[in-house]
């Protein structure tokens, strides 16, 4: 195992984070907010594939969210045939992303979906289907056809073929593609060291875009920087990232803000990591229902928190707290992560 997920495991258990308590609620309303903003984006026509991307993200995060954004579209845009595509809430959110492909002609969709599919055979048939029926942009920078050939043999991807000049959603998507394996094959060292080189001197590859596309450059940078070791580097991220409320509520954000409550962690930033836990990694693992996530990412790390300024009586509560979640969850905690 390398160094830097050695140094991960260990801070999942010794980094800081906020007390133990019930958060999630209020993400579900931010969630509905995230929703209307994502529509009306999507209804303005202005590059409208990243907002489908975080619409389709966000409707996978929650189901009382799903529902909601059912409903807001039979309301509002019930006439918008992408947009309607949402009211089915029973879609798996493959098949939601093969129709979106389709009607809107998206490459970068297509990314999306292809990067979700484990099955080879339906990856080449939506691929042959997209060639034939919409065909890969002519006047994008991105080599589309190469790119969906990589995803699917788990070839890796080259500057000629997904360049840095300009930062486009499929950047993101493969920098956060959460098949470990999968994006060991697909993004080598190599390519994030040349993304690096022009990213890191020229941030206008993403200006003049929509907001939420710097966002996601945003967290490009972060994920890049974390990977080759260079956490002073994610210093200045910081004020950009902590109150972002663009990217979409889900389990991608929540890794984001792991990420980046990590740096901060190593830096030695701990008041920056307690913001990051209390605003945004906690929140996000009650949300999504990732309870695992919630008891050992983030109450162990506030009892070490406390524990490191002093506060032991604090720490010893937040532990009791931790144990008797675990036995809520029924996820065992063995005495030594606890003390």
């Amino acid at each position: 195992m390398q160094m830097t997920g050695i140094l991960l495991i260990l801070w999942l258990f010794t980094a800081p984070v906020s007390p133990l308590q019930d958060i999630g609620t209020s993400l579900v309303d931010r969630s509905k907010n995230q929703a209307d903003y994502y529509i009306r984006q999507v209804q303005s026509e202005e590059e409208p594939d990243v907002y489908l991307w975080a619409l389709a993200t966000l409707s996978q995060s929650h189901p009382e969210v799903r529902e909601y954004i059912a409903e807001r579209i039979n309301n509002v845009a019930k006439d918008n045939r992408l947009l309607s595509t949402f009211t089915d809430t029973r879609r798996s959110y493959t098949d939601l992303l093969e129709e979106l492909v389709f009607i809107r002609g998206s490459a970068d969709l297509l990314t999306e979906l292809l990067l979700h599919l484990q099955d080879r055979d339906r990856q080449r048939a939506i691929v042959n289907r997209f060639s034939t029926e919409i065909g890969y942009p002519s006047k994008s920078s991105i080599d589309f056809e190469a790119l969906t050939s990589g995803i699917i043999n788990l070839e890796p991807i080259t500057i000629d073929i997904l360049p840095a000049d300009r930062f486009e959603l499929s950047h993101f998507l493969l920098l956060y593609h959460d098949d470990r394996t999968q994006y060991q094959k697909l993004i080598t060292e190599r390519y994030r060291e040349q993304l690096e080189e022009v990213w890191s001197k020229n941030s206008s590859v993403s200006e003049a875009r929509p907001l939420i596309l710097h966002s996601l450059f945003k967290a490009s940078l972060l994920r890049i920087y974390l990977q080759s070791d260079q956490y002073a580097k994610t210093y200045d991220l910081y004020s950009y990232l902590a109150d972002d409320n663009l990217i979409p509520n889900s389990n991608t954000r929540f890794r984001i803000y792991q990420y980046l409550e990590y740096s901060m962690h190593i830096l030695g930033f701990y008041d920056r990591s307690l913001n990051i836990s209390r605003n945004q990694t906690l929140p996000l693992t009650q949300y999504t229902g990732n309870r695992f996530a919630e008891l050992y990412t983030m109450i162990n790390n506030q009892g070490a928190y406390l524990y490191k300024i002093g506060k032991i009586d604090a720490a010893q509560e937040t532990y009791r707290l931790a144990k008797q979640k675990s036995e809520q969850y029924g996820i065992p905690l063995t005495q030594g992560r606890l003390y």
